[in-house]
């Protein structure tokens, strides 16, 4: 009996014939988790399966059909785009499905991938005009009302406690809102997985834009992270980057503090984001944990 029946059949007709000409019928259709605005399904067939993700805006439609082709051929592990139309006023996209997910070590026992690091160091040489110029956002800043919004999750004493340490990290980070090079925006380790070659791959490009390596590099790091975990980070990439280009432009010391500010940057957006549109599909669970464990380390890394 064909599973998630119900989607398909409100899909749009040139879509559903383009799934059973790729997979053959369709036996199932699943849908996967995740905190962006897509909806994203595992369909599988008779013959294969595919990712399907449907987006209200263009952004991800435009990296699979403009940008993908620039990157594969510099060692970007992207998955293939099968097909893609915009139809029905959304934007519906038919990708490899990439059938491993990687293990995700405890954040305790957290070390740095050196695949993984090897690929965003190859992604961060790119020459800056190498994909579409228009794939900034310029919206990506760290600011004020980001700071108020992130600090208004807590309860008003926390939040006036709270306000001087994530005020200074915003103040020392801004120079990460650079646009130095091409950047994933989201490689968390829930983005890669494992081709049934073995060769490892990065799905989820809506964030890719214009940015600092330091954003990629902390979001890499299993929870908050520490001193010690971004100094081991910092010296991975290095390694990493020697073997693309030419000697990097940062001393290891300085590296590691950017990817501290980073990861300091990607909860205070987590947290604005939260707060200005709404968690829904922010796991409560996770709620929990940010509001108990984020002071705390915000000021940590704050007197860093």
């Amino acid at each position: 009996m064909l599973e998630g029946v119900n989607e398909l059949a409100a899909w749009p007709a040139d879509v559903t014939r383009r799934l059973a000409d790729t997979v053959g019928e369709p036996e199932a259709v699943e849908p996967l988790g995740g905190m962006s605005g897509s909806e994203v399904y595992l369909v599988r067939g008779a013959r294969d399966s595919v990712v399907l993700k449907v987006s209200a805006g263009p952004r991800e439609a435009r990296f699979y059909t403009r940008v993908a082709p620039h990157l594969r051929p510099a060692g970007i592990p992207i998955p293939d785009l099968v097909w893609y139309e915009h139809v029905a006023d959304r934007h519906w996209l038919i990708l490899e499905h990439i059938p491993t997910p990687l293990p995700i070590p405890h954040r305790d026992s957290w070390s740095p991938d050196p695949r993984m690091v090897a690929v965003l160091a190859r992604l961060h040489a790119l020459p800056i005009d190498a994909p579409p110029a228009d794939f900034r956002r310029e919206e990506w800043r760290w600011t004020d009302a980001m700071s108020e919004a992130a600090l208004s999750f807590f309860a008003p004493a926390e939040a006036r406690s709270l306000a001087p340490a994530v005020r200074a990290l915003q103040q020392e980070a801004q120079h990460l809102a650079e646009e130095w090079c091409w950047i994933s925006g989201d490689p968390n380790p829930l983005n890669w997985g494992l081709r049934a070659d073995g060769g490892l791959a990065l799905f989820d490009w809506e964030l890719f834009r214009r940015g600092a390596p330091p954003l990629d590099l902390a979001i890499l790091v299993v929870g908050h992270g520490d001193a010690e975990k971004y100094e081991q980070l910092a010296r991975c990439y290095l390694d990493q980057w020697r073997a693309v280009t030419s000697a990097p432009p940062w001393p290891p010391a300085t590296l590691a503090r950017d990817i501290a500010l980073g990861k300091a940057w990607t909860f205070v957006a987590l947290l604005s984001h939260i707060v200005v549109r709404g968690g829904g599909r922010v796991p409560d669970r996770l709620k929990e944990q940010l509001a108990e464990y984020v002071p705390p380390w915000l000021r940590e890394i704050a007197g860093l």
